[in-house]
């Protein structure tokens, strides 16, 4: 009897091991796939960003939901809207955004 109940922990052990180190991990990078990828910078250039903070030609950026680097060619104010032109390591280049008026 003790054997029996020694067994099948012994099975469900090994089978809740199988589970967590194989099957769980499969089923996450496979929903993980289809998720886009937050490591693609290049995919921001082009969207509007808003400035939190700018001194002289270098400044904090709010896109995206978080704050990155960034760097233009002129001064910007706090919460000018700014559009990303490239990127350079992880700072973002920025000009102006174009405010377009609704008629």
């Amino acid at each position: 009897m003790i054997g029996d109940v020694l067994g099948i922990l012994a099975v469900g052990y090994i089978l809740l091991q199988i589970a967590e180190h194989v099957i769980f991990p499969l089923v996450w990078s496979f929903l993980q796939r289809k998720k886009g990828s937050m490591s693609d910078l290049s995919s921001m250039i082009g969207k509007a960003g808003l400035v939190k903070e700018w001194n002289g030609l270098n400044g904090k950026i709010f896109i995206e939901g978080g704050i990155w680097s960034a760097t233009g060619k002129r001064q910007f104010n706090t919460g000018d809207k700014v559009v990303i032109e490239s990127i350079e390591g992880l700072k973002m280049i920025v000009s102006e955004a174009i405010q377009v008026e609704k008629k």
